[in-house]
């Protein structure tokens, strides 16, 4: 009687060490999982808040180019250009400017003698992603010359 009392013993013992060690593979994923999740969702609001900036910059982009053309209409020429600010005043300047890890570009383009057609273009390249763009686009007339 005491030989099967000792193999019982001996066979929940070895039972124990699986179940501690399954226990501990779940946990295992668990945890690798929720880290992933984590960093996933970490990742994903910082591009989100990179893209909200490029916006943000895009729009004013266009902001200053409709500045520049409230000045003179004929200010706005054909080409690619970089925004600057002199004396409290949006004015164009080289291919383009650089805001942190944000380049813009705004490029001009005719579409008839009172309209030009405006693209403001930002591109940023964050962390491992790949670059991104953001463009907007929009027209200005010379509403002095049709009216």
């Amino acid at each position: 009687m005491e030989e099967k009392i000792y193999k019982s013993t001996l066979a929940r013992k070895g039972f124990s060490v699986i179940e501690v060690l399954v226990a501990f593979s779940i946990f295992s994923f668990i945890v690798v999982g929720m880290s992933s999740a984590f960093i996933l969702f970490s990742r994903s609001d910082v591009a989100a808040g990179d893209r909200n900036r490029a916006v943000f910059l895009a729009e004013e982009g266009i902001e200053a180019v409709r500045s520049i053309q409230d000045a003179d209409f004929a200010n706005l020429v054909d080409g690619v250009w970089g925004l600057s600010t002199v004396s409290d005043r949006w004015n164009f300047l080289g291919l383009n400017d650089v805001t942190g890890i944000y380049t813009r570009t705004i490029e001009i383009s005719t579409i008839d003698s009172n309209t030009k057609k405006v693209e403001s273009r930002v591109t940023w390249q964050s962390g491992n992603f790949p670059p991104s763009t953001v463009s907007l686009f929009t027209q200005f007339t010379d509403w002095s010359k049709i009216l």
